[in-house]
């Protein structure tokens, strides 16, 4: 069976977000949950720094770099070992994450 990224993605974000539909545009429940973990305070950051903050503390509460890639770094926060390409990091992570 073939995973797509978009939806393990999707899958990963709604387990984590009450009150997600499967009409829910998946910009809006990633927003939803990034702003959940790292505040509301940062809710009128754009789209990309959102991820970005909720990225760096992914890494820094997992004890790694958040200096360095962020998917990278988010991955071996896991005890995975990480890709040099990007989308790998991402579908490593979105598999093991809790």
């Amino acid at each position: 069976m073939t995973i797509y990224f978009n939806q393990l993605e999707r899958d990963w974000y709604t387990r984590h977000l009450a009150g997600v539909t499967p009409q829910t545009p998946i910009g809006q429940i990633k927003r939803r949950y990034w702003i959940s973990q790292v505040g509301a305070s940062e809710s009128s950051r754009g789209f990309d720094d959102l991820e970005s903050a909720w990225l760096t503390k992914v890494v820094s509460d997992g004890g790694g770099d958040p200096t360095c890639d962020l998917w990278k770094e988010a991955v071996i926060t896991l005890g995975k070992t990480p890709s040099k390409y990007v989308m790998q990091n991402k579908i490593i992570f979105f598999q093991n994450a809790n």
